[in-house]
């Protein structure tokens, strides 16, 4: 679970409401990369919460269920992307999305050279 933090902005609460649903607390999953006031580890449990819940959604639609609407896999997997790594390659393919989340992106070491060296 997330840790939890008092805050006058009252960003527990939205935290905890995030968490049981994503959609409801954030108007779109780039709003959840957005806002300053939560960790990484928060956003991407966010963004992967709700990317499962939208492919629940999309899985209960095509079974002839009505359960809400479904936001878009794209859209959150694109979100996911900008703070974390995101790997749908080395998943078994389901109807459920599956997903891995690697640990946070890091910025890339620039390279250094000695001075004078022309590289190959």
């Amino acid at each position: 679970m997330i840790s939890s933090r008092t805050e006058a902005s009252g960003l527990v609460v939205k935290i905890d409401r995030a968490m049981i649903d994503p959609a409801a607390a954030f108007g779109s999953p780039q709003d959840v990369v957005r806002d300053s006031r939560l960790r990484k580890h928060e956003k991407i449990e966010i963004l992967s919460r709700w990317a499962y819940d939208s492919a629940e959604l999309s899985v209960a639609e095509e079974e002839g269920m009505d359960g809400g609407e479904a936001t878009d896999m794209g859209e959150i997997l694109k979100a996911l992307d900008e703070i974390a790594i995101v790997d749908v390659q080395h998943c078994a393919p389901t109807k459920h999305a599956a997903f891995q989340v690697a640990p946070p992106k890091r910025r890339p070491r620039p390279l250094l050279r000695s001075p004078g060296v022309i590289p190959a």
